[in-house]
Protein backbone atom coordinates (compact mmCIF):
# COMPACT_ATOMS: atom_id res chain seq x y z
CA UNK A 1 0.00 0.00 0.00
CA UNK A 2 2.94 2.37 0.85
CA UNK A 3 4.58 1.21 -2.59
CA UNK A 4 1.14 2.37 -4.19
CA UNK A 5 0.87 5.60 -2.48
CA UNK A 6 5.04 6.13 -3.46
CA UNK A 7 4.11 4.88 -7.10
CA UNK A 8 0.96 7.42 -7.65
CA UNK A 9 3.09 10.57 -5.72
CA UNK A 10 5.79 10.23 -8.12
CA UNK A 11 3.48 9.83 -11.08
CA UNK A 12 1.35 12.83 -10.31
CA UNK A 13 5.05 14.73 -9.67
CA UNK A 14 6.15 13.65 -13.27
CA UNK A 15 2.96 14.88 -14.95
CA UNK A 16 2.74 18.37 -13.09
CA UNK A 17 6.54 18.50 -14.24
CA UNK A 18 5.57 17.99 -17.61
CA UNK A 19 2.28 20.36 -18.05
CA UNK A 20 4.13 22.89 -16.65
CA UNK A 21 6.43 22.52 -19.02
CA UNK A 22 4.03 22.17 -22.00
CA UNK A 23 2.53 25.66 -20.54
CA UNK A 24 6.12 27.09 -20.68
CA UNK A 25 6.53 25.79 -23.84
CA UNK A 26 3.09 27.55 -25.07
CA UNK A 27 4.40 30.81 -23.36
CA UNK A 28 8.02 30.81 -25.34
CA UNK A 29 6.18 30.62 -28.50
CA UNK A 30 4.12 33.39 -27.73
CA UNK A 31 6.25 35.80 -27.04
CA UNK A 32 7.61 38.73 -30.09
CA UNK A 33 10.99 39.75 -28.26
CA UNK A 34 12.34 42.97 -29.66
CA UNK A 35 16.11 43.17 -31.43
CA UNK A 36 17.63 43.89 -28.28
CA UNK A 37 15.92 40.81 -26.32
CA UNK A 38 16.49 38.18 -29.13
CA UNK A 39 19.64 36.91 -27.88
CA UNK A 40 18.27 36.42 -24.79
CA UNK A 41 14.67 35.25 -25.72
CA UNK A 42 17.37 32.46 -28.11
CA UNK A 43 19.15 31.30 -25.01
CA UNK A 44 15.74 30.35 -23.08
CA UNK A 45 14.64 28.86 -25.85
CA UNK A 46 17.85 26.66 -25.93
CA UNK A 47 17.73 25.74 -22.89
CA UNK A 48 13.82 24.96 -22.94
CA UNK A 49 14.66 22.79 -25.70
CA UNK A 50 17.69 21.16 -23.75
CA UNK A 51 16.10 20.08 -20.49
CA UNK A 52 12.67 19.00 -22.46
CA UNK A 53 14.89 16.38 -24.06
CA UNK A 54 16.23 15.24 -20.52
CA UNK A 55 12.73 14.96 -19.19
CA UNK A 56 10.16 13.80 -21.91
CA UNK A 57 9.64 10.35 -21.82
CA UNK A 58 10.85 7.59 -24.58
CA UNK A 59 7.28 6.96 -25.46
CA UNK A 60 4.55 9.37 -25.21
CA UNK A 61 1.71 7.01 -25.29
CA UNK A 62 2.07 7.20 -21.33
CA UNK A 63 0.77 10.72 -21.77
CA UNK A 64 -1.59 11.18 -25.16
CA UNK A 65 -3.76 13.88 -23.47
CA UNK A 66 -0.56 16.35 -23.65
CA UNK A 67 1.57 16.42 -26.66
CA UNK A 68 4.77 16.89 -25.65
CA UNK A 69 6.49 16.11 -28.93
CA UNK A 70 4.56 17.91 -31.07
CA UNK A 71 5.14 21.20 -28.40
CA UNK A 72 9.30 20.38 -28.92
CA UNK A 73 9.46 20.11 -32.43
CA UNK A 74 7.02 23.47 -32.62
CA UNK A 75 9.93 25.31 -30.11
CA UNK A 76 12.64 23.79 -32.34
CA UNK A 77 11.38 25.38 -35.58
CA UNK A 78 11.15 28.72 -34.08
CA UNK A 79 14.45 28.33 -32.34
CA UNK A 80 15.87 27.78 -35.83
CA UNK A 81 13.72 30.29 -37.27
CA UNK A 82 14.95 32.91 -35.11
CA UNK A 83 18.13 32.01 -34.86
CA UNK A 84 18.49 32.78 -39.19
CA UNK A 85 16.35 36.24 -38.56
CA UNK A 86 18.92 37.39 -35.93
CA UNK A 87 22.13 36.15 -38.02
CA UNK A 88 20.90 38.28 -41.09
CA UNK A 89 20.40 41.12 -38.81
CA UNK A 90 23.52 40.66 -36.93
CA UNK A 91 25.21 40.70 -40.41
CA UNK A 92 23.09 44.32 -41.19
CA UNK A 93 23.77 46.17 -38.41
CA UNK A 94 27.78 45.04 -38.82
CA UNK A 95 27.81 46.44 -41.41
CA UNK A 96 26.06 49.73 -40.81
CA UNK A 97 28.63 49.81 -38.34
CA UNK A 98 31.43 49.43 -40.83
CA UNK A 99 29.79 52.02 -42.69
CA UNK A 100 29.55 54.54 -40.32
CA UNK A 101 33.45 53.85 -39.28
CA UNK A 102 34.53 54.67 -42.58
CA UNK A 103 32.66 57.74 -42.83
CA UNK A 104 34.34 59.02 -39.94
CA UNK A 105 37.70 57.98 -41.36
CA UNK A 106 37.18 59.54 -44.87
CA UNK A 107 35.54 62.71 -43.32
CA UNK A 108 38.44 63.07 -41.29
CA UNK A 109 40.36 63.22 -44.31
CA UNK A 110 38.22 65.60 -46.04
CA UNK A 111 38.32 67.79 -42.53
CA UNK A 112 42.14 68.06 -42.53
CA UNK A 113 42.74 68.76 -46.52
CA UNK A 114 40.21 71.45 -45.87
CA UNK A 115 42.54 73.05 -43.04
CA UNK A 116 45.84 72.12 -44.64
CA UNK A 117 44.36 74.38 -47.82
CA UNK A 118 43.31 77.21 -45.32
CA UNK A 119 47.21 77.31 -43.61
CA UNK A 120 48.67 76.95 -46.76
CA UNK A 121 46.48 79.69 -49.25
CA UNK A 122 45.43 81.94 -46.47
CA UNK A 123 47.31 81.77 -42.93
CA UNK A 124 50.77 81.11 -44.62
CA UNK A 125 50.36 83.76 -47.22
CA UNK A 126 48.89 86.22 -44.95
CA UNK A 127 53.11 87.03 -44.19
CA UNK A 128 52.97 88.66 -47.81
CA UNK A 129 50.36 91.29 -47.26
CA UNK A 130 52.03 94.35 -45.43
CA UNK A 131 48.02 95.62 -44.19
CA UNK A 132 46.95 92.17 -43.05
CA UNK A 133 49.79 90.27 -41.24
CA UNK A 134 49.43 92.15 -38.68
CA UNK A 135 45.72 90.10 -37.95
CA UNK A 136 46.77 86.54 -38.75
CA UNK A 137 47.19 85.94 -35.27
CA UNK A 138 43.99 86.95 -34.33
CA UNK A 139 42.14 85.63 -37.58
CA UNK A 140 43.47 82.50 -37.17
CA UNK A 141 44.27 81.74 -33.60
CA UNK A 142 45.34 78.33 -32.72
CA UNK A 143 44.08 76.85 -36.08
CA UNK A 144 47.66 75.85 -37.05
CA UNK A 145 48.03 73.57 -33.57
CA UNK A 146 44.59 72.09 -34.96
CA UNK A 147 45.93 71.30 -38.04
CA UNK A 148 49.22 69.45 -37.02
CA UNK A 149 46.90 67.55 -34.33
CA UNK A 150 44.74 65.95 -36.98
CA UNK A 151 47.04 65.94 -39.59
CA UNK A 152 50.38 63.79 -37.77
CA UNK A 153 48.51 62.25 -35.13
CA UNK A 154 44.67 61.63 -35.34
CA UNK A 155 43.86 60.96 -38.44
CA UNK A 156 46.80 58.35 -38.80
CA UNK A 157 44.91 56.81 -35.64
CA UNK A 158 42.17 56.49 -37.37
CA UNK A 159 43.68 55.07 -40.68
CA UNK A 160 45.26 52.62 -38.71
CA UNK A 161 41.96 51.12 -37.34
CA UNK A 162 40.77 49.56 -40.13
CA UNK A 163 43.08 46.53 -39.76
CA UNK A 164 42.00 45.39 -36.13
CA UNK A 165 39.01 42.91 -35.68
CA UNK A 166 37.37 45.09 -33.28
CA UNK A 167 37.51 48.49 -35.40
CA UNK A 168 35.04 50.00 -33.17
CA UNK A 169 37.19 50.06 -30.38
CA UNK A 170 40.34 50.60 -31.98
CA UNK A 171 38.23 54.03 -33.01
CA UNK A 172 37.10 54.45 -29.23
CA UNK A 173 40.51 54.06 -28.18
CA UNK A 174 41.32 56.86 -30.55
CA UNK A 175 39.72 59.33 -28.41
CA UNK A 176 40.24 58.33 -25.44
CA UNK A 177 43.86 58.32 -26.21
CA UNK A 178 43.83 61.42 -27.81
CA UNK A 179 41.61 63.38 -25.01
CA UNK A 180 44.03 66.04 -23.73
CA UNK A 181 44.59 67.02 -27.53
CA UNK A 182 40.71 68.07 -27.57
CA UNK A 183 41.19 70.88 -25.46
CA UNK A 184 42.97 72.96 -28.43
CA UNK A 185 39.25 73.46 -29.35
CA UNK A 186 39.06 75.29 -26.28
CA UNK A 187 41.73 78.05 -26.82
CA UNK A 188 39.83 78.31 -30.55
CA UNK A 189 36.19 78.68 -29.22
CA UNK A 190 37.67 81.07 -26.69
CA UNK A 191 38.80 83.34 -29.61
CA UNK A 192 36.32 82.81 -31.93
CA UNK A 193 34.00 86.35 -31.50
CA UNK A 194 37.32 88.17 -31.67
CA UNK A 195 38.24 86.46 -34.99
CA UNK A 196 34.36 87.38 -36.67
CA UNK A 197 34.88 90.91 -34.99
CA UNK A 198 38.57 90.99 -37.40
CA UNK A 199 37.10 89.39 -40.31
CA UNK A 200 33.96 91.74 -40.19
CA UNK A 201 36.18 95.12 -39.76
CA UNK A 202 39.21 94.82 -41.48
CA UNK A 203 39.30 91.68 -43.68
CA UNK A 204 35.92 90.86 -45.52
CA UNK A 205 36.09 93.61 -48.03
CA UNK A 206 40.28 92.81 -48.66
CA UNK A 207 41.06 91.73 -52.12
CA UNK A 208 43.80 89.25 -51.28
CA UNK A 209 40.89 86.96 -49.48
CA UNK A 210 38.66 87.17 -52.28
CA UNK A 211 41.01 86.30 -55.08
CA UNK A 212 42.21 83.54 -52.86
CA UNK A 213 38.63 82.00 -52.35
CA UNK A 214 38.49 82.20 -56.12
CA UNK A 215 41.08 80.55 -57.37
CA UNK A 216 40.57 77.41 -54.95
CA UNK A 217 37.21 77.53 -56.46
CA UNK A 218 35.25 77.64 -53.06
CA UNK A 219 32.12 78.56 -52.66
CA UNK A 220 32.33 80.23 -49.44
CA UNK A 221 34.46 82.47 -48.10
CA UNK A 222 37.24 81.94 -45.45
CA UNK A 223 35.61 82.69 -42.06
CA UNK A 224 32.81 80.25 -42.97
CA UNK A 225 35.71 77.98 -43.09
CA UNK A 226 37.05 78.97 -39.91
CA UNK A 227 33.55 77.36 -38.20
CA UNK A 228 34.59 73.95 -39.64
CA UNK A 229 36.50 72.73 -36.24
CA UNK A 230 33.46 73.99 -34.20
CA UNK A 231 31.36 72.30 -36.43
CA UNK A 232 33.63 69.04 -36.77
CA UNK A 233 33.43 68.42 -32.64
CA UNK A 234 29.84 68.58 -33.06
CA UNK A 235 30.14 65.52 -36.25
CA UNK A 236 32.50 63.69 -33.95
CA UNK A 237 29.23 63.19 -31.48
CA UNK A 238 26.98 62.25 -33.91
CA UNK A 239 29.20 59.66 -35.35
CA UNK A 240 29.80 58.30 -32.13
CA UNK A 241 26.37 57.86 -31.62
CA UNK A 242 25.68 55.99 -34.91
CA UNK A 243 28.56 53.98 -33.80
CA UNK A 244 27.03 52.92 -30.54
CA UNK A 245 23.86 52.41 -32.29
CA UNK A 246 25.28 49.83 -34.12
CA UNK A 247 27.46 47.65 -31.92
CA UNK A 248 26.37 44.23 -30.75
CA UNK A 249 29.14 43.50 -28.09
CA UNK A 250 28.73 45.09 -25.07
CA UNK A 251 32.43 45.70 -24.00
CA UNK A 252 32.86 47.97 -27.47
CA UNK A 253 29.80 49.59 -26.26
CA UNK A 254 31.06 50.42 -23.39
CA UNK A 255 34.07 51.19 -24.90
CA UNK A 256 32.49 54.17 -27.51
CA UNK A 257 29.80 55.44 -24.65
CA UNK A 258 33.46 56.51 -22.69
CA UNK A 259 34.90 58.09 -25.89
CA UNK A 260 31.70 59.82 -26.42
CA UNK A 261 31.94 61.16 -23.41
CA UNK A 262 35.25 62.81 -23.93
CA UNK A 263 33.59 64.39 -27.13
CA UNK A 264 30.30 65.37 -25.03
CA UNK A 265 32.52 66.83 -21.95
CA UNK A 266 34.51 69.12 -24.97
CA UNK A 267 31.19 69.85 -26.00
CA UNK A 268 29.64 70.94 -22.92
CA UNK A 269 32.52 73.16 -22.13
CA UNK A 270 32.51 74.88 -25.31
CA UNK A 271 28.81 76.30 -24.80
CA UNK A 272 30.23 77.28 -21.45
CA UNK A 273 32.80 79.57 -23.30
CA UNK A 274 30.25 80.49 -26.02
CA UNK A 275 28.03 82.04 -23.17
CA UNK A 276 30.68 83.71 -20.95
CA UNK A 277 31.44 85.57 -24.67
CA UNK A 278 28.59 86.92 -25.03
CA UNK A 279 28.42 88.93 -21.37
CA UNK A 280 28.15 92.45 -21.58
CA UNK A 281 29.90 95.18 -19.98
CA UNK A 282 33.06 93.46 -18.06
CA UNK A 283 35.13 96.67 -17.66
CA UNK A 284 38.24 94.47 -17.36
CA UNK A 285 40.06 92.39 -19.87
CA UNK A 286 38.07 89.07 -20.43
CA UNK A 287 41.46 87.27 -21.06
CA UNK A 288 42.91 88.31 -17.42
CA UNK A 289 40.12 86.04 -15.55
CA UNK A 290 41.95 82.81 -16.58
CA UNK A 291 40.21 79.48 -17.56
CA UNK A 292 36.55 78.93 -17.10
CA UNK A 293 35.68 77.02 -14.86
CA UNK A 294 32.11 76.06 -13.99
CA UNK A 295 28.78 77.87 -15.26
CA UNK A 296 25.22 78.08 -13.90
CA UNK A 297 22.19 79.51 -15.12
CA UNK A 298 18.71 80.78 -13.05
CA UNK A 299 20.41 81.40 -9.49
CA UNK A 300 18.92 83.49 -6.78
CA UNK A 301 22.23 85.50 -5.17
CA UNK A 302 21.21 87.08 -1.71
CA UNK A 303 23.58 89.58 -0.70
CA UNK A 304 24.18 90.36 3.26
CA UNK A 305 26.02 92.99 4.88
CA UNK A 306 28.36 91.97 7.36
CA UNK A 307 28.75 93.59 10.99
CA UNK A 308 30.69 90.88 12.95
CA UNK A 309 28.10 88.30 13.49
CA UNK A 310 25.22 90.34 12.29
CA UNK A 311 24.05 90.34 8.91
CA UNK A 312 21.69 92.64 7.19
CA UNK A 313 19.97 91.72 4.12
CA UNK A 314 20.39 94.39 0.97
CA UNK A 315 18.68 92.62 -1.45
CA UNK A 316 17.82 89.39 -3.83
CA UNK A 317 18.55 89.17 -7.29
CA UNK A 318 18.33 86.26 -10.08
CA UNK A 319 22.09 85.56 -11.30
CA UNK A 320 23.90 83.24 -14.20
CA UNK A 321 26.95 82.72 -12.76
CA UNK A 322 30.56 82.22 -14.64
CA UNK A 323 33.36 81.02 -12.39
CA UNK A 324 36.70 81.88 -13.76
CA UNK A 325 40.20 80.39 -12.29
CA UNK A 326 40.54 83.72 -10.50
CA UNK A 327 37.25 85.25 -9.95
CA UNK A 328 33.25 84.62 -10.01
CA UNK A 329 31.39 86.79 -12.39
CA UNK A 330 27.71 87.36 -11.96
CA UNK A 331 25.58 88.53 -14.71
CA UNK A 332 21.74 89.26 -15.35
CA UNK A 333 20.63 87.65 -18.40
CA UNK A 334 18.87 90.10 -20.82
CA UNK A 335 15.37 89.21 -21.77
CA UNK A 336 15.62 86.74 -24.48
CA UNK A 337 12.39 87.90 -26.25
CA UNK A 338 13.86 91.42 -26.55
CA UNK A 339 14.36 92.52 -30.67
CA UNK A 340 17.34 94.18 -30.17
CA UNK A 341 20.80 92.82 -31.35
CA UNK A 342 22.54 93.17 -27.85
CA UNK A 343 24.34 90.57 -26.19
CA UNK A 344 22.29 88.56 -23.86
CA UNK A 345 24.08 88.42 -20.34
CA UNK A 346 24.85 91.95 -18.81
CA UNK A 347 27.86 92.32 -15.87
CA UNK A 348 26.81 93.17 -12.40
CA UNK A 349 29.50 92.27 -10.36
CA UNK A 350 32.91 90.33 -9.65
CA UNK A 351 33.65 88.43 -6.60
CA UNK A 352 37.78 87.41 -6.24
CA UNK A 353 38.68 84.23 -5.46
CA UNK A 354 41.03 85.63 -3.68
CA UNK A 355 38.58 87.77 -1.65
CA UNK A 356 36.37 84.75 -0.19
CA UNK A 357 37.38 83.68 3.30
CA UNK A 358 35.10 80.70 3.31
CA UNK A 359 32.84 78.92 0.93
CA UNK A 360 30.92 76.12 2.61
CA UNK A 361 26.74 74.85 2.01
CA UNK A 362 23.86 76.11 3.33
CA UNK A 363 23.10 74.12 6.67
CA UNK A 364 19.89 71.84 5.99
CA UNK A 365 19.42 73.40 2.31
CA UNK A 366 20.94 71.03 -0.31
CA UNK A 367 20.32 73.94 -2.71
CA UNK A 368 22.43 77.12 -1.47
CA UNK A 369 26.23 77.98 -1.15
CA UNK A 370 27.45 80.11 1.32
CA UNK A 371 30.52 82.79 0.36
CA UNK A 372 31.87 84.73 2.85
CA UNK A 373 33.40 87.75 2.05
CA UNK A 374 35.33 90.08 4.83
CA UNK A 375 32.19 92.44 4.70
CA UNK A 376 29.67 90.64 2.84
CA UNK A 377 27.86 87.06 2.17
CA UNK A 378 26.42 86.01 -0.33
CA UNK A 379 24.15 82.98 -0.37
CA UNK A 380 23.69 80.99 -3.68
CA UNK A 381 20.72 79.16 -4.31
CA UNK A 382 21.32 76.61 -7.22
CA UNK A 383 18.13 75.48 -9.54
CA UNK A 384 18.86 71.85 -8.85
CA UNK A 385 20.15 69.61 -6.38
CA UNK A 386 22.06 67.45 -8.56
CA UNK A 387 25.97 67.57 -8.64
CA UNK A 388 26.21 70.75 -9.47
CA UNK A 389 26.59 72.44 -6.10
CA UNK A 390 29.08 69.64 -5.18
CA UNK A 391 31.03 70.49 -7.98
CA UNK A 392 30.77 74.37 -7.36
CA UNK A 393 31.84 73.66 -3.69
CA UNK A 394 34.86 71.21 -4.08
CA UNK A 395 36.12 73.89 -7.69
CA UNK A 396 35.68 76.86 -5.37
CA UNK A 397 37.47 75.97 -2.67
CA UNK A 398 40.19 73.93 -5.18
CA UNK A 399 40.94 77.25 -6.70
CA UNK A 400 41.19 79.20 -3.01
CA UNK A 401 43.67 76.88 -1.99
CA UNK A 402 46.00 77.29 -5.42
CA UNK A 403 45.41 80.83 -5.27
CA UNK A 404 46.50 80.69 -1.23
CA UNK A 405 49.89 78.40 -2.40
CA UNK A 406 50.80 80.70 -5.34
CA UNK A 407 50.49 83.37 -2.59
CA UNK A 408 53.03 81.83 -0.12
CA UNK A 409 55.35 80.74 -3.19
CA UNK A 410 55.63 84.51 -4.25
CA UNK A 411 56.02 85.44 -0.80
CA UNK A 412 58.98 83.09 -0.26
CA UNK A 413 60.52 84.62 -3.56
CA UNK A 414 60.29 87.68 -2.93
CA UNK A 415 61.75 87.21 0.52
CA UNK A 416 64.49 85.09 -0.68
CA UNK A 417 65.60 87.64 -3.03
CA UNK A 418 65.54 90.30 -0.37
CA UNK A 419 67.76 88.25 1.61
CA UNK A 420 70.29 87.82 -1.08
CA UNK A 421 70.42 91.89 -2.25
CA UNK A 422 70.98 92.29 1.79
CA UNK A 423 73.72 89.73 2.04
CA UNK A 424 75.39 91.03 -1.58
CA UNK A 425 74.93 94.72 -0.54
CA UNK A 426 76.57 93.74 3.18
CA UNK A 427 79.99 92.21 1.22
CA UNK A 428 80.33 94.92 -1.18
Amino acid sequence: MIDLIRWQKKDLDRRTRITNWYTHGKDLLGMDPSMEQMRFYLSELEQYLHQLNQIIPPSNDAYPFIPLEQMRDLCLKKYVQITRTTTNDDQQIDEKQKQVSMELINTEQIYVDELRQIIENYFLKMNDEENLSQYKNLLFSNLPEIYDFHAKSFLNDLQQTKNPISMSHAIANCFIKRKSNFHLYEEYVRNRSRSEHIWEHFCADQPFFLKTQQSLGHRLSLNCFLLKPIQRIAQYQLLLKELIKNTRDVDERTHLEEALQVILTILAYLNDVMHSLQINGYPENFNDLGRLKLRAEFCWISKEKRRGTVYSRIKTSRRDLFLFEKNLILCKRKDETSTTKCLPYQFKEIIGINDILVCTLVRNDPKKLEILLKDWSYIIQFSTTDPIIQDWLETIRTLMLKLYEQRRAEIKRRSVSADHRRRTKTIF
